[in-house]
């Protein structure tokens, strides 16, 4: 993911200078009792979101669903 071009270097801003990355994981209906969680306990997949980095050029996109924990890095290559 690095580039030697140094042509298209620009000046980040303070909170730019790093690329943000969110997993979500569901925790929906492990409980036995409804409306509570187990702390602790997801399920292994949910969605991967990538926050808004002007200095970078990441605009939002609509989360990515993953269904394994293998998926994950294939889902965060799909976001950027």
């Amino acid at each position: 993911m690095q580039s030697q071009d140094k042509g298209s270097q620009r000046e980040a801003l303070y909170g730019e200078k790093m690329i943000e990355v969110k997993l979500r994981f569901w925790t929906n209906d492990i409980a036995p009792t409804k409306g509570s969680v187990l702390p602790k306990h997801a399920w292994t997949s949910d969605v991967v979101r990538m926050e808004s980095n002007k200095s970078h050029g990441i605009m939002p996109k609509a989360p990515v669903p993953f269904h394994s924990l293998i998926d994950i890095g294939a889902v965060i290559e799909k976001c950027s």
